[in-house]
């Protein structure tokens, strides 16, 4: 026979925890979890924020703005009684303040699945839990990113997203708080794009790193952060070989071994590479004349 759920007592308690002001959110994949101490470990949302693009989870740049849209409970009154129908459904409204370039960027991240953490203004990630006890994100019934909110002369530009949640009980049931004073340390992942600069010959070559919504330099690769390969796909030989960069320009070259030939240039995946928090956004072409 179905049974009502047991009742929890309400008494003193020290604690005075609550969700405060939501700051940010972390979209996750449906199968991404934590551990209890996963949650806590920096190193631990560092990696899945660098993971490859399938079970990679993504850190939101702060809002400067929110409003609660959230649907209230519905209740049925009639002369004899007065009824609860729903619960109603958890509707957030955040505004970001970046660039064009991350506007257009948020487009790709519309969604009717998924899940959300959300950040508080006292660095607190918000959650649920599995069954298991780990700790998971909202499941996501809509993530809109809507149209750039002009400047009108008296506020500024923004840039809106919805977000509005599956299933309400997954807070007011299972919701949980955990302690990140270490998110604001998270590296966002960046794109870059490579440029080949000049014409390359049979040892040495010249690139251009630089992030591709603003073409800002990146510096500090090293020459193990670059994968040379054949138009086949099989590595190039580089050793003896080296790297000198100047302002996000890197030069790259050998001597002696088999002479380079035509193929692509690409930087290690984001996990490998020796500058945390970029990816390359595809392989450039080498032309050796």
């Amino acid at each position: 026979m179905e049974a009502c759920e047991p009742k929890k007592n309400l008494g003193l308690a020290r604690c005075a925890k609550l969700p405060g002001m939501i700051k940010g959110m972390i979209t996750t994949p449906e199968s991404f979890k934590a551990t209890e101490v996963e949650a806590v470990d920096p190193d631990f949302w560092q990696d899945a924020l660098l993971a490859p693009s399938g079970t990679r989870i993504y850190l939101w740049p702060d809002f400067v703005n929110m409003t609660d849209n959230s649907e209230q409970a519905v209740y049925e009154n009639t002369p004899l009684a007065v009824m609860a129908v729903r619960d109603g459904r958890y509707n957030f409204r955040f505004e970001i303040k970046e660039n064009l370039c991350l506007h257009k960027a948020m487009f790709t991240h519309r969604a009717i699945s998924g899940r959300v953490f959300f950040i508080d203004v006292e660095n607190q990630i918000i959650g649920t839990l599995d069954s298991d006890g780990n700790l998971i994100g909202f499941s996501i019934m809509l993530l809109n990113t809507e149209k750039m909110m002009i400047s009108n002369g008296t506020v500024s530009t923004k840039s809106p997203v919805t977000i509005v949640l599956r299933d309400n009980l997954e807070l007011d049931r299972d919701g949980a708080l955990v302690d990140a004073p270490f998110i604001n340390t998270l590296a966002r992942l960046t794109d870059v794009t490579l440029t080949i600069v000049g014409s390359p010959t049979a040892s040495s070559l010249v690139v251009d790193v630089k992030a591709t919504c603003d073409d800002t330099p990146v510096n500090g690769l090293v020459l193990a952060d670059f994968v040379l390969t054949k138009n086949d796909g099989m590595a190039q030989t580089t050793p003896p070989a080296s790297s000198v960069e100047v302002n996000g320009r890197y030069t790259i070259s050998k001597v002696g071994g088999t002479a380079w030939v035509d193929g692509f240039l690409n930087l290690v995946s984001a996990t490998a590479l020796s500058v945390e928090g970029y990816e390359s956004t595809g392989p450039v072409v080498v032309d050796i004349p």
